[in-house]
């Protein structure tokens, strides 16, 4: 596995559960010479799926959210990406002299997006769109507590047409196009030494708690 901070190659061993592990359980055998240090951590939290080995939640989200979204489960396959902004911001950050500390599932959901993703999303957008979240995960729905969401299709460049309307409307497409860039965009600044853990975050607990068996 190539380090991109220092170009140096490291070689974790990432175990699949023995036969007779639930492979619902998340602590999986990863073994490495040393203790990884924290941009190692991220670079294996950050790999792509591998058949039959441990692979992180957050290619396992994002691959399941695009699967669903290809058999037309499209309120799933929303759910499953919004779920990707959640999962990172409870984990990473934008590398800066004061990080911040874990918060809630909406802090670290907005905060998350406020740092990676496109800034054509203003503050007031990022909470409905965990308002969105919220609708589908906790209802399987599109309301909150007065909150109503309508969902339309095809205009990939504006994830709400107009959030002052009633009910908001907004648009899946979207939604899959600012979730895959963030990731994206992820990727592009670990690569350039500009991700961290949160403060009260090891390297250890990430890679303990971040993968299952596919």
């Amino acid at each position: 596995m190539y380090h991109p901070s220092t170009g140096a190659s490291v070689s974790p061993v990432i175990s699949p559960l023995p036969p007779s592990a639930s492979p619902l359980v998340s602590d999986m055998a990863i073994t490495w010479p040393r203790p990884p240090t924290e941009a190692e951590a991220i670079t294996t939290y950050l790999s792509p799926p591998m058949s039959g080995q441990a692979t992180s939640l957050l290619a396992a989200a994002m691959d399941d959210a695009a699967a669903a979204i290809r058999a037309n489960a499209l309120w799933l396959g929303t759910l499953g990406y919004l779920i990707v902004i959640e999962q990172m911001g409870h984990w990473l950050q934008r590398k800066t002299p004061r990080p911040r500390a874990e918060g809630g599932a909406t802090d670290s959901f907005t905060a998350f997006a406020a740092e990676f993703g496109a800034p054509s999303l203003t503050a007031g957008d990022r909470r409905l769109l965990y308002g969105v979240r919220c609708a589908l995960a906790h209802q399987f729905g599109l309301t909150q507590p007065k909150l109503e969401f309508a969902y339309t299709r095809g205009d990939k460049s504006s994830v709400f047409p107009d959030p002052t309307s009633r009910p908001v409307i907004v648009c899946l497409d979207a939604i899959w196009n600012y979730v895959i860039d963030l990731d994206n965009n992820v990727r592009t600044e670990h690569a350039n030494g500009n991700v961290m853990l949160l403060k009260n975050k090891s390297a250890g607990e990430l890679l303990r708690m971040s993968f299952e068996v596919r």
